[in-house]
């Protein structure tokens, strides 16, 4: 082996970090939007997506840690019965152990999932910001930005929920 395969070889460490960071990094936000989608709300699930810190910011309200998460799930529950989230266009920018994210979705709602001609949908930017921990690159934070809406928009749940805790 010559020099300059060497060098070749030490620059492609730190790309290939990159890349194994950005995978996991998309791969936290495709399980976030699971978590709705398959009514994901086990103690595994979360631990394989969010800090514990985490905190979302939705239009029903924000939501911390595990137990605002799965409130923000059963007032999504309460409100639709099935949920579908596309997810694409991650901008990732990685600094150190953290990273700042930019998604886009469109997200179709049925409030009943036998009458798919009342689905409620939308298009939205999520921004979100995640942290390198002992178990990998986690989420912390995740917030909707609304871009357009189409359809009725759904009826709220009797009393408005939101946790901070």
């Amino acid at each position: 082996m010559n020099d300059t395969m060497l060098l070749d070889f030490k620059d492609l460490l730190p790309r290939l970090q990159d890349t194994a960071d950005r995978s996991e990094i998309e791969q936290a936000i495709n399980r976030h939007f699971l978590s709705p989608d398959d009514r994901r709300a086990d103690d595994a699930w979360f631990d394989s997506v969010y800090t514990e810190d985490f905190v979302l910011i939705v239009p029903t309200g924000t939501y911390t840690g595990r137990e605002g998460m799965r409130e923000a799930l059963r007032t999504s529950a309460v409100v639709f019965e099935r949920s579908h989230h596309l997810v694409s266009n991650h901008v990732i920018e990685i600094d150190a152990d953290g990273a700042a994210i930019r998604s886009k979705i469109i997200a179709t709602h049925l409030q009943r999932a036998d009458d798919q001609g009342d689905a409620f949908t939308g298009g939205a930017d999520y921004t979100f910001t995640a942290r390198r921990t002992g178990n990998g690159w986690r989420l912390s934070r995740a917030e909707y930005i609304a871009v357009w809406t189409r359809g009725t928009p759904p009826t709220p749940p009797a009393e408005p929920s939101g946790s901070q805790g």
